[in-house]
């Protein structure tokens, strides 16, 4: 972890021992030496006692990027995306509605030079089903977890959280890419793929007793 979080942190919940508060996200409101006072994102009106060690903080949480540079990021996710789901005339029973449906969104608005304007929901595939959703969908479907932050995909937001400012061109990029396959808002992949490797690095985090 890159550095002990402050009152007023945005701050995501590491290595407890709760399921329920695992992997979420708050805001460090007080606390003492050994525990701090985190007002959830899921649950804002109430407040943890989480070990200080189990916090790590959320870097630049209000932080937005512009459309024209996500869609400039976009253009060049959606062709790394397609060399693995080139075009079809139809779908089969096997394929991936919602990515494919994703893909197309993506073109549109590539197209048009402008983003979405209607709200997406983290790991939304209803919207992108056909008819009837294949059983291959339906599997897909019922693997899904509640969202980490507030359940909506707002692509201005896949500029917060980054751990290295200096990467941050790149994360945004990675975070586009993912998108397109499992739909996973910025806070989501941020719990997922982008937090356990830096709190692997610090090795005396404890396990909470939450």
């Amino acid at each position: 972890m890159s550095k002990k979080p402050v009152v007023g942190d945005t701050v995501w919940l590491t290595r407890l021992q709760s399921e329920k508060y695992n992997n979420k996200f708050g805001k460090v409101v007080g606390g003492d030496q050994e525990r701090a006072d985190v007002k959830l994102t899921m649950e804002p009106d109430k407040i943890k006692r989480i070990r200080w060690q189990n916090l790590m903080p959320y870097p630049d949480p209000d932080a937005k990027v512009s459309p024209a540079i996500i869609l400039k990021h976009f253009a060049h996710a959606l062709a790394v995306t397609r060399t693995h789901y080139p075009p079809k005339d139809h779908l089969g029973p096997t394929d991936r509605d919602d990515v494919y449906g994703r893909i197309q969104m993506v073109q549109a608005m590539t197209m048009a030079n402008r983003l979405q304007q209607s709200q997406i929901g983290c790991m939304e595939m209803e919207c992108f089903l056909r008819s009837e959703p294949t059983e291959h969908m339906r599997v897909l479907m019922s693997y899904r977890f509640p969202c980490t932050g507030d359940g909506v995909v707002d692509f201005t937001r896949f500029g917060c959280g980054v751990l290295k400012p200096e990467d941050k061109e790149q994360r945004i990029f990675k975070r586009l890419t993912e998108w397109f396959i499992s739909g996973f808002c910025e806070r989501c992949q941020f719990a997922m793929f982008e937090g356990p490797t830096a709190a692997d690095e610090h090795s005396d985090a404890l396990i909470d007793g939450i």
